[in-house]
Order: structure tokens, then sequence, then C-alpha cells
């Protein structure tokens, strides 16, 4: 891609693409949180800020103490309207303590509005994009505003990679295509990562509502009114002649990526007050989204309620947020890097499912031929050590050791690894002291006081046979009855589900 100049920012000078930092990095010069958070944890935030303003104004001083406030690592700013503003954006910028800012040259659509990403976290790489990058056609010039790429290593030594984008506003149809062709665009980037892919988030004021069912249903052929020195790029004039769905949300969705669901304090998801819309946006990849994140939509006016993630400093002025800017500010902490996994402490009913159950195995004595299915119908490996299996009894065995990637199924055993003699390599144990009655028994499994799930009684088997839960009714509720199990003479342990009907 081709570089764009910076704004007009004098902080410490972004590494060259390629220039890996390392851990001393965070020895020189560059900040973190004073918040006790995890070293592969990153906050992120977006902000179409309007206007910065004149150091020492009000307006200059409220945007200040709100990113002072936020704590953020990264931060999206969007509407940093024209040179001087661009000017004043250096000063904003290490007010509040960062220590690199990219920005990018203007277009002909732009108009004066430029987008900008600072981080207090060392920088990898910087890129942009615009409609000859991405479409590979040197006549486009399809994106009213040119998407920022900056890369930045947490202090884990893992990667984020963050683009920054602003959508084109405005109800009417060429202005509604204008933000379909930006998303499609976006996704083109996305695609652009390859092996980055698993740890993006995307920030920006979309000027559109999700969910929202556009009119027209989809576009055909260029509306009217496109501005002259609008040009689509030629790898998109067949996919438009073919019809494109009137939803900027859905190329990005394509690409896989996900929105995270912030609010405000009080459960509004608007993000600009005037007109009560939700516009401005974080989306991650499935491999941030699928981690624990929390966030919220930023009201300085909510200070009195509970804050779903901790805040920095003191509390600030009730108006300082539309003091600084008509739209408020959108704040998330998201967790990259190495796999999360749930504990003990963290599993909820449901999270885990008992699936297939082989009370008389025919190999080895029951003693260490048993054994009892799960499946992990959360999004995050869950660890086993410390589960309990409580049997109807209420005899029960502490599992040890294993865990269970999201969407499999595995098996736990009463023996040890050397005197287990069932079908499948168990992913841990429970011990023998809670055993699976040939004539009739039920299971329950339990995280502390937490019941996570329990398996409906079954009766009395015949030797190898299991007893099996349907795959249709893989949830905590659904084994629950009967009738969703099954007698099976072929086990099937650690693998899915599919002999009932």
């Amino acid at each position: 891609m081709r570089a764009h100049s910076l704004l007009t920012f004098a902080l410490v000078a972004i590494p060259a693409i390629g220039c890996v930092p390392s851990a001393a990095d965070f020895e020189a010069g560059h900040t973190s949180s004073a918040r006790d958070v995890a070293a592969n944890e990153v906050r992120v935030a977006t902000w179409n800020i309007e206007r910065v303003g004149v150091p020492g104004s009000d307006e200059f001083e409220a945007a200040v103490d709100v990113l002072a406030r936020l704590d953020a690592d990264v931060v999206v700013l969007n509407e940093i309207a024209g040179i001087t503003e661009a000017a004043y954006a250096d000063d904003l910028a290490a007010a509040a303590g960062f220590t690199e800012a990219f920005g990018a040259d203007l277009t002909p659509l732009s108009g004066y509005q430029r987008n900008a990403i600072l981080s207090r976290l060392p920088v990898v790489a910087t890129d942009s994009y615009d409609s000859v990058d991405l479409s590979g056609d040197p006549e486009a010039h399809d994106m009213s505003r040119i998407i920022l790429r900056m890369t930045v290593m947490s202090a884990s030594g893992d990667e984020l990679t963050v683009l920054a984008g602003h959508w084109k506003s405005g109800v009417n149809n060429r202005n509604e295509l204008r933000r379909i062709i930006t998303s499609i665009r976006t996704s083109q980037a996305i695609l652009d990562l390859d092996a980055e892919r698993d740890s993006i988030v995307i920030m920006g004021d979309m000027n559109a509502e999700q969910d929202l069912v556009e009119v027209p249903a989809s576009f055909s052929e260029l509306p009217s009114g496109m501005p002259a020195s609008w040009v689509l790029g030629s790898d998109l004039q067949e996919t438009l002649a073919a019809g494109l769905d009137n939803d900027p949300f859905a190329p990005l969705e394509e690409a896989g990526l996900r929105t995270l669901d912030l609010v405000q304090r009080d459960g509004d998801d608007a993000t600009r007050e005037g007109s009560g819309k939700r516009l401005d946006y974080i989306w991650t990849s499935l491999g941030v989204h699928d981690q624990p994140w929390a966030g919220m939509v930023f009201d300085c006016a909510e200070e009195d309620l509970v804050s779903p993630i901790e805040l920095a400093g003191e509390a600030v002025s009730a108006d300082a947020c539309t003091i600084a800017s008509d739209h408020l500010p959108v704040v998330a902490d998201v967790v990259i890097g190495e796999e999360y996994a749930l504990d003990i402490d963290s599993l909820q009913a449901g999270d885990l499912v008992l699936s297939e159950l082989l009370p008389d195995p025919s190999q080895c004595s029951d003693n260490y031929g048993e054994w009892v299915e799960l499946y992990n119908a959360s999004p995050y490996t869950v660890r086993l050590e410390g589960l309990d299996l409580v049997d109807a009894s209420g005899r029960s065995g502490t599992l040890s050791g294993g865990s269970i990637a999201a969407g499999e199924h595995a098996v736990v055993g009463r023996s040890d690894a050397e005197r287990y003699c069932g079908t499948a390599d168990a992913v841990g144990f429970y011990g023998s002291n809670m055993s699976l009655n040939n004539t009739g028994d039920s299971v329950r499994l339990l995280a502390g006081d937490v019941t996570v799930d329990e398996a409906a009684a079954y009766g009395a088997t015949d030797r190898d046979t299991s007893i099996q839960l349907s795959a249709d009714w893989l949830d905590a509720s659904g084994n629950d009855d009967e009738t969703h199990w099954c007698d099976s003479p072929t086990t099937t342990p650690g693998l899915e589900n599919d002999l009932c009907e």
C-alpha cells in the first residue's frame, strides 16, 4: 500500500513497517495503564471528536479529560477538521499521554475531515488504503476517506491490528451506496492482512444503525446525484450490476467481524445523543470477539452509575462529553494472543453438557473402564480441574487435569492414564469414588455450587452399551428429557453422537 503522510503529529516517531518493538519499548517512553490488567489485554476506543479545539479552550480540555478518564491504549479519532485541527490534535495526543500517532492525507471526497489512530503501545507497523490500493483500478475513487491501519504490540508481546474508518453520512440513496462501498473496501483491507486476521479491531463512525431495514433493499445501478469525482472501481462494477444489498454491516460480517454490543451505563445504545442513534462501532475479528471483553458507550453525565469497566482518575464533569463533541466515545477492553480458557470459577450452567455415558464396559472392570463424555457448548476452552461428577446416591469424584476446546467432545474416565482401558483417550479422571450404576443412575456436573449440567436418569444397560444424547439436543436443557437419550451398542467417545433420533 502507498504511504500517506502523518497529520502534523510531532510525537515519538512511528517505527518503519517491519520494525518489531520489544518489551524494552515499554520502558522507553511507552506508557501503560495504571489499571491492574492482563498483559494481553488492550483497551481500545473510538470517538468522532468533531473538532479538537484550540489548546487550552474548554473544548480541548474537555477532550483531554475524557481521554484521560477512558485510559485507552489505542484510540481512533474521526472528524479531525482540516490542517489547523490536525495541529491541535498533536497537542491533544500529547496531553492525553499518547506516544504514537498516525493519520492520512485528505482526498477530494473527504471534505475537510481526517482520521487518526493514537497509541501509547509500541507500534509494529502502519499502513493506509485508498480505492486504488484495494481495487487495483488506477481510476477508482469510491471511498470517502482513507482507511488507516496500525498494528501495536501489547505488554505480552501479542500484536493487535487496528483499522480506522469513517463512513459517509446522510440518509439519501447515494450516501447509502457510498457506505456500502466503504464497507466492501474495508473487508478487502481485512483480507489483505492474512496472518494478522486473528487479532483485528475496526473502529469508527459508520453513520448507520445496525439491524435497520433500509429502502431500497438493494442497488443495481448508481443513484442519481453521485459526486462528479466519485468513480466506482472496475472490480465492483459487475457486482453492482448483479445487485448490492443495502446493508453496510453485511460485508464486515461476511469477512468474519462482529460488533461488540456496547451500551451506556443506563442501557441506552446511542452514540450520538442529538439524534438518539447508535452510529459509532467497535468491530472485532472472531479471534478477539471469542475472548472476554467488556466496555461501554461513555456518557460523562452517568458518572454516578456503575461502570462495567474500571476507569482512571476522578470522574469528569457531567457536561465534558458534550463540550468536547456531539458524539460519545465508545470504549472496550479486549483480550488478544493466547487462548482464553474458563475454569470452575467462571463456568455457568450449560457451558458443559453431559453427552454420553458408558456404565458397564467389558474390556476391564468398571473401576477402570467406565467413562463420561462431555460436550463444550461454550465459546471458550474449558479447564476441567476441580469439577465434580456426582451420581444419584450423592457419591462424587473430582476431575483432575485436562481441558476441552469450544465445540468439542471429550471423555473423562475413572482411572489414571496408565490403567485406563476404554476405547478413547481420556482428557481427565474423576477417581473411583463416583461410579455409574449398571442398573440405572443419573449424573450431575458441578463447578463448586453451580450445577453446570445434569443428565436424565437412565435404566439398566447391557455390557458395552453406552447411553447417548441425541446430537439434536446438545444443550443443558435438552438432556434433561429422557426421550432425548438412547442406548447404543456402538460407543462414540470423544465424537459427535448421531445414533439417536
